[in-house]
């Protein structure tokens, strides 16, 4: 057994493992700053991101979600994932061979070992809206997300507090990868009852960015509410001509009910970005997210990459002068053909092929 001691920024890390079960611990990592706040990632590679999620101590103890909610060192982790500051943290851990967690919601983690026991912790510092949420069982967890991004709390805070089992009537442990999902879908959801309520933008308008390997466009509609995504993996060594059904999911004016199983994570990352977007400009609209991966892409750095991307692309929208011109200008910033994107999606294939052709 060994005693490692160091800072978390703080991140508590709960992976799925089998039969419902999670795994629960810190990561301490030499640089909090920058490991726990991907608003700050897009400033830095892909590459030097990889290496800072591998080099950090990462430790598990296996935990059941709704037994394990009163355990001491679950209690004590807790605790730690509920401060705003860096947290410096002693823990008891046996050392095993290196483990790499390659989770496609929450980035890739490098586990060295088993947690044993939680030591002793310091530097805890709550925010008034964090301690207020904590400490009413009778809010739900809904309710409560609601109003810490209302009260300025940054989304991947919440995202951690909802895993950890912080929030709600019910409590329980959440494996990361959902808690990210949930928080995402529940903030979207609420934003939407209003939107649907304003008035409909009066332009066509796109907006594109670049992260890390993977290439956005955005194509706003003067339409009612609608979202769709498309994902497609960027042409290369003699594929360039391929014309090929892309992963998509979309919902109509009401939401949707069912888990976009196609897009996955990234559907709902996307979906808060550009609900944002419309509440922010207080219009709905009909929107199209057009995602391509390309080779600079490094697998399993977690969906924040999209909701980041898709952020961006908004903060560079610009207006088209009609449908046909806004569909082929999201177009021209992708490698995929466009006749790809126009038989995968329910939207472009209302405006003939050859419209888009000329």
């Amino acid at each position: 057994m060994e005693t490692v001691y160091g800072t978390t920024s703080p991140f508590i890390y709960l992976p799925l493992r089998y039969n419902a079960l999670l795994s629960m611990g810190p990561s301490i990592t030499s640089d909090p700053g920058l490991f726990g706040d991907p608003n700050k990632w897009l400033n830095i590679s892909a590459s030097d991101l990889l290496r800072l999620r591998l080099s950090s101590v990462t430790s598990l103890k296996p935990v059941n979600p709704e037994r394990s909610i009163l355990d001491s060192d679950v209690r004590k982790l807790r605790e730690v994932a509920l401060s705003q500051k860096y947290v410096d943290i002693e823990v008891n851990m046996t050392k095993s061979q290196r483990k790499i967690f390659r989770d496609q919601f929450s980035g890739t983690i490098s586990v060295k070992g088993r947690l044993e026991r939680v030591l002793n912790y310091s530097g805890t510092e709550f925010s008034r809206p964090i301690e207020k949420v904590f400490s009413d069982g009778s809010l739900r967890a809904a309710d409560a997300v609601k109003y810490l991004f209302e009260s300025d709390v940054n989304v991947y805070k919440i995202q951690q507090l909802l895993s950890v089992g912080s929030l709600g009537i019910n409590r329980k442990l959440v494996a990361t990868r959902w808690s990210i999902t949930a928080v995402d879908s529940m903030l979207s959801s609420s934003m939407l009852r209003e939107i649907t309520q304003y008035g409909i933008i009066s332009s066509y308008m796109v907006g594109k960015s670049y992260i890390m390997g993977n290439r956005f466009a955005v194509v706003v509609e003067p339409e009612c509410y609608s979202f769709e995504m498309l994902e497609s993996w960027a042409p290369y060594n003699g594929s360039e001509n391929l014309i090929q059904v892309l992963a998509r999911d979309n919902e109509g004016y009401f939401g949707r009910k069912d888990y976009a199983d196609e897009v996955e994570g990234a559907y709902y990352a996307a979906r808060f970005s550009a609900v944002k977007f419309l509440e922010n400009i207080r219009k709905q609209a009909s929107i199209i997210v057009l995602m391509e991966v390309d080779r600079n892409w490094i697998p399993s750095l977690g969906v924040w990459r999209v909701r980041e991307g898709v952020k961006a692309a908004f903060e560079n929208i610009q207006k088209q002068d009609d449908k046909t011109h806004a569909y082929n200008e999201a177009f021209k910033f992708m490698k995929t053909r466009k006749e790809s994107w126009v038989i995968s999606s329910s939207k472009f294939r209302q405006i003939k092929i050859d419209e888009f052709l000329r």
